[in-house]
Formats: structure tokens, C-alpha cells, sequence
């Protein structure tokens, strides 16, 4: 186990002084087993990018193991999914990310030709677009066959290696490959140094107010890799006789700066479908408090995530104050598989992507996506709205629905994909827009496949008119609330309410009625034939929710009304 005392210890003096960095995450890989879930996921595939010869195995002790307080990424000489070689690679995207502060990653690296191994940073929502106008942060990079150098990187629109302009620099550092070093950023408003073992090797400094050259106002995740080949790590090649190899990483940690003292004020909020509690609850709070903040959602929704000064997903969480904060839960229906479909938090989650030459911009405003469309390239797919990490299940079946118009009378294209080369399609529906906004419904079956980070896409390229797009919802249909299958009866000839821990119906006359009692998914948790005009039930087996009751009779006669239990 690592020594948290001295983490801890760090902390409070931090929190005594008048200015400093504050530590507000930490992963000191204090367990066994498959990186934390709460915190990572994983990138697969082969060949994702630049040319590189690794499959990216996903929970797979194999290439990502976290043993003895250190989290092993192994790259392997052998066959898997059609690649010769296999490794990780893990990411915090939409579950930990960060606008400002020191980010550290303490690293000991492999060793041979063909080795890329990288520690780097990129936008959770690409609100500039794809790469490279949303930025990336390359806190450490490594190439084998140029020994102990440790290159440091900053990619824009304006600076990057694509037309030669990218702003870096790298240092020879002797032992790389036998000792732990310290990786970091100390990332501000107005520029990003990076550090090795608290010593300054480079600082980017904004130039501009443009998005081009200056990306770095927005959150970014956290990525640790190793790479095989490709064009900059394959360059003279790839050693087979060096594998395995390994990055072992022994902390990643991001603190935030803070000059003022305190006290400080946090205010919390949710959409719809939930409350959010804190403990402790103080009307101030002193630097460095720990308040744990848990989102409990209403029967019908469930929790969607953290928006504000704290982001991701994990629930309940714990939050390191280090300045007056605003911290919101969101919440979403049960059956709903995106996040920020009705765009209430603006285009978090979402990122607008444009290709040959297309040139828009999307906003949100009252609760709408608006695409401002310059240039809508070549085709129609040239500038595309979508939504990433999307579960979708073999054999299961989803409905997407939105609503959408346009300035003047196109077409568009609605659907589902993969989110990676070669972006094929599970759905993909043309659509007729007017210049009123219409409902757009759609049901498909995931049939022979299985993916976990398929893609919500919306293509609206090849034309230059706008496009307004609201109210998304993709839902899994096996869990749409009941309701849609039972209407309730609007007529009080029959009460259903919860008293006492029983469930105590009213009936409309002495007829024998069978009474079936559903869960949010359509399942049957109580099933009884019953008479009277009274009838209480003992289910304190059922769990707290929300639950549909139908009494049907010999006559046809159907009655359902919504049962919550606390």
C-alpha cells in the first residue's frame, strides 16, 4: 500500500497556507486487479491511429494489471483481432476531467525499438471540432529507437506536426527506462509549463484569443498508452525480440491553484429527476475541506452525472474544496442511453466534427443544438454532430428519436455507428427537414454485434443551411417505462397507495380481479388473483421505485395506476 499519510499530510498544509496547490484527484492504484472502472476506460482496436501495429486489448490483464500499488501497461509480441502485437490503453474521458490545474504522472517507461510510449491530454467534448482544433496536451512521449530523450508537445489547429508548426521541446533524461520519473503540467489561463520531477523543460504561452491557436479553455481527459510502431514510434522499425515491455505508472494526481485563503461558498443544483446531498453542510468552507456530495434520483430516472466543479460520473464522490464551487447533478430516465439529449447543460457530451473543407459551429441555446453551417463540404457526412461512448448490445432493440427543422427545406442523416475507422453504420436513416420543427422516431434491432462505444450521429454536411436539432433521446426499449404499454386509467374506480409498508388497492366492485404488479423494464414482480373491494399486500420485498399496478377482470375491464414505494 502506498503511503497516503504523506498525500494526506501534503494536503493540510497546503490548505493552511495563503496560496498553493490543492490536491482534488488522485489514483494511487492501491488495489489488484483491472484498472478502477470509476475512473478508467479503455480505447480498443487495431491500428487506431497513426499507422500503429498494436491491438488495444480492453480488460485484458495481459496489457493493463494494476499489482502491488502500480498499474502495469504491457505491450506483447502476439496475434490478436488481426494485429501481431497487443497492448493498453486507458483514459478518464467523461468519467475525471479538468479545466486548469497540475497534473502528475509518476512513470518508469519501456525500453526498444518500436516502443511509444505517451502520458498526454485531450478535449472530453472536442467543442472546436476533431483533432487537431480541440487541442492536445502530450505530457510525456517516448520513441525507442531515440534512447532516454522525453519529448514534450502542444497540438492546435494553428500549431501541429501535420503542417510542421507544432510547439515542443525534449530533454535527455539517463535512466528513463530503470527509475520512476515525474511527468506534469502546470496548466493556467494564459500558458502550460511542463515539468519533469519539478524542474520547467517548456511553457506554451497564449498567443491569441482564437480557438486556433489557443484550445485550452475547455476540460480534458487524462490517456496512458503504450504504442507499438507506427509512423513516428516504427520509424527504424520494431524489435521483436524485446517484448513484453511495460510502462509502470505509480500515481497519476491533479491538484488545482489557489491564492485566495477562504472561506468558501458551494452552491449545488440538478435537472430534473433527482436531488443531490452533501456532508458535511456548512454555510462556508475552509480550503482543503473534504465534503462528499451523493446524487440519489427519483423513481424513473437514474443518475446521468456531475457537471461544474466536479465532473464524471462517479456517485457518491468526494470533492477537495479549493475554491467557491458550483457543483450540479444531472439525471436521465431509465431507459435513456445518452447524456444531455434535451442540451440543457449546452453541448457537453456532444462534439461537431468537420471534414473537406467544411467549416460550422454549433451552440446551444434554450435547450437546442444550432448548426451555423459556412461551408458544408463535400458530403454529407463532411460536418457531423455526435455523441461517443454508447452502449448498444446484441440482440437488443433502441429507439431514436429527436426533434429537428432547418432554415430552408434538406435532408440530413440520423443514425448510429461505430465510432472508429471504418465508422460503418447500424442505423442510418435519411431525414426530410422543413423549415417546422418535427418529431423524428426510429427503432432498430443490434443484430451480430455487440459495441460499447458506438456513436449517436447526425450528419448535415453538403449544404449550407442550418440546422436545429433538439429534445435526442436514444432508449434501450426493453426499459421504457411501463406506461407506454399501459394506460393509466384516468377514471378513480380503482386507488392504489403505499401505507405502512403495504400496498393497499382499492377495487371498483367484488368481481374477482388479477393483479399484476410491473417494474420500469415490464417485469412482473407481483402476480395475484384477488376479490373485495379493499385488498392490502405485504411487498416489502419489492424494492424502493417506481412500479405500475393493472387490475384486470373476467370482462375485459383493464385498470393501471403508478405505485411508488419509498
Amino acid at each position: 500500500m502506498k503511503n497516503i499519510f504523506t498525500i494526506l499530510l501534503l494536503l493540510k498544509v497546503l490548505s493552511s497556507s495563503s496560496q498553493g496547490w490543492v490536491l482534488v484527484w488522485n489514483e494511487e492504484f492501491n488495489y489488484s486487479g483491472l484498472p478502477d472502472e470509476k475512473y478508467w476506460s479503455y480505447e480498443t482496436g487495431c491500428a487506431n491511429r497513426n499507422n500503429e501495429a498494436q491491438y488495444y486489448a480492453s480488460k485484458r490483464l495481459e496489457n493493463t494489471k494494476v499489482e502491488n500499488g502500480f498499474l502495469t501497461i504491457t505491450a506483447r509480441k502476439e496475434t490478436l483481432n488481426g494485429c501481431n502485437y497487443t497492448s493498453g490503453n486507458i483514459h478518464t474521458r467523461y468519467k475525471a476531467d479538468w479545466l486548469y490545474g497540475k497534473i502528475e504522472v509518476r512513470a518508469k517507461l519501456p525500453k526498444g525499438k518500436g516502443m511509444w510510449p505517451a502520458i498526454w491530454m485531450m478535449s472530453t467534448d472536442e467543442t472546436y471540432g476533431t483533432w487537431p482544433k480541440s487541442g492536445e496536451m502530450d505530457i510525456m512521449e517516448n520513441v525507442g529507437f531515440d534512447p532516454n530523450k522525453i519529448f514534450m508537445t502542444i497540438h492546435t489547429e494553428a500549431y501541429n506536426h501535420i503542417i510542421g508548426t507544432q510547439k515542443s521541446s525534449n530533454t535527455l533524461l539517463a535512466d528513463v527506462y530503470d527509475t520512476y520519473h515525474i511527468y506534469s503540467i502546470e496548466w493556467f489561463a494564459d500558458r502550460v509549463d511542463f515539468l519533469i520531477d519539478g524542474a520547467k523543460y517548456f511553457t506554451f504561452t497564449k498567443s491569441g484569443s482564437t480557438s486556433a491557436v489557443w484550445p485550452f479553455d475547455k476540460p480534458f481527459y487524462v490517456i496512458l498508452n503504450v504504442a507499438v510502431g507506427g509512423d513516428w514510434g516504427g520509424e527504424q522499425g520494431i524489435d521483436p525480440l524485446i517484448f513484453p515491455q511495460q510502462m509502470s505508472v505509480d500515481y497519476v494526481r491533479v491538484s488545482k491553484w489557489q491564492q485566495n485563503p477562504g472561506p468558501y461558498t458551494i452552491t449545488t443544483s440538478t435537472t430534473t429527476g433527482g436531488i443531490i446531498t452533501s456532508n458535511p453542510v456548512l454555510n462556508n468552507y475552509t480550503k482543503g475541506s473534504l465534503v462528499t456530495f451523493k446524487a440519489i434520483p427519483q423513481p424513473g430516472y437514474i443518475f446521468s452525472g456531475w457537471e461544474g466543479d466536479v465532473r464524471g460520473t462517479v456517485n457518491p464522490i468526494d470533492f477537495t474544496v479549493y475554491d467557491n464551487a458550483s457543483i450540479k447533478a444531472t439525471f436521465k430516465s431509465e431507459c435513456e442511453l445518452l447524456q444531455n439529449g434535451d442540451f440543457a447543460s449546452g453541448l457537453s457530451q456532444w462534439s461537431l466534427h468537420t471534414t473537406d473543407g467544411a467549416i460550422a459551429q454549433a451552440n446551444a441555446v434554450n435547450g437546442q443544438c444550432n448548426i451555423a453551417i459556412s461551408n458544408g463540404g463535400t458530403n454529407i457526412w463532411s460536418t457531423q454532430l455526435s455523441q461517443g461512448n454508447i452502449p448498444l448490445i446484441n440482440g437488443k432493440t433502441y429507439k431514436l428519436s429527436f426533434d429537428a427543422y432547418s432554415e430552408q427545406i434538406r435532408t440530413i442523416k440520423a443514425g448510429l455507428g461505430k465510432n472508429s475507422d471504418p465508422f460503418n453504420t447500424y442505423l442510418y436513416n435519411t431525414v426530410n427537414l422543413t423549415i417546422s420543427k418535427k418529431n423524428f422516431t426510429y427503432q432498430f434491432d443490434m443484430n451480430n454485434t455487440t459495441d460499447q462505444v458506438a456513436k449517436v450521429l447526425f450528419d448535415v454536411g453538403a449544404n449550407v443551411n442550418d440546422v436545429y436539432i433538439s429534445n435526442v433521446s436514444l432508449c434501450d426499449v426493453a426499459k421504457i417505462t411501463s406506461l407506454t404499454n399501459h394506460n393509466e386509467e384516468i377514471m378513480h374506480v380503482m386507488s392504489v397507495f403505499y401505507e405502512n409498508e403495504n400496498v393497499v388497492i382499492t377495487l371498483p366492485d367484488l368481481n374477482n380481479y388479477e393483479i399484476k404488479i410491473f417494474d420500469l423494464k415490464g417485469d412482473i414482480k407481483f402476480s395475484e388473483t384477488i376479490s373485495g373491494l379493499k385488498t392490502t399486500l405485504d411487498l416489502k420485498n419489492l424494492k424502493s421505485g417506481l412500479y405500475f399496478v393493472k387490475a384486470s377482470n373476467l370482462k375485459g375491464e383493464a385498470f393501471t395506476k403508478k405505485l411508488v414505494i419509498n
